[in-house]
């Protein structure tokens, strides 16, 4: 099975497994604990859009067409759906494939172009990851077949403090150590 979380704008430190002092991240450190770790890894791009065109294709972003921020219904710029995305390629391999999160590659009508079987929504990464951990579920309970699952979160732009569950808020009762909130 493989499972892959992109995270934007999230470094390697960011991480209780990999060793930051003050973030807390209890599933993650349990998930990391427990799977193989890709962690020698270089982004393809310093920008989300390009930088998830090339994980999805294998390919440099811009020889896929994506240079820049893919905004869905404002860019017309998109990767296109050639059959050879990790998608396409697990998904001819045998494998159940689903997506969830950000895409912001193509619009997102295209998503079965890519490979992905199926599509979970949600607005929030807590939503999310539980509607993925019930898709494994059912797939496990349903399927021999091994599963590709790719989740991109949004939370990582944008300040997520004042919207989190409670249970996560609850990990930083002092606030930040410099003052400020957490996520913000």
């Amino acid at each position: 099975n493989i499972l892959i979380v992109l995270l934007d704008d999230v470094g390697y430190g960011d991480f209780g497994f990999n060793g930051h002092p003050f973030i807390k991240t209890p599933h993650l450190d349990r998930l990391a604990a427990r799977a193989m770790r890709l962690d020698r890894l270089y982004a393809g791009s310093p920008i989300c859009s390009p930088s998830r065109a090339a994980l999805l294709t294998g390919r440099y972003a811009d020889a896929v067409g994506m240079y820049e921020l893919q905004t869905p219904a404002l860019s017309r710029m998109q990767i296109k759906p050639d059959g050879s995305s990790l998608g396409n390629v697990l998904s001819r391999a045998g494998y159940a494939t689903v997506s969830l999160g950000k895409w912001h590659v193509s619009p997102n009508l295209a998503i079965p172009a890519f490979g992905f079987g199926d599509r979970l929504s949600g607005a929030l990464a807590s939503v999310q990851a539980r509607k993925l951990l019930r898709w494994i579920d059912e797939h496990r309970n349903a399927s021999a077949a091994p599963f590709f699952a790719y989740w991109a979160p949004h939370e990582c732009h944008e300040p997520v403090a004042p919207k989190a569950p409670p249970e996560f808020r609850a990990l930083y009762p002092e606030g930040a150590p410099d003052g400020a909130t957490p996520g913000a």
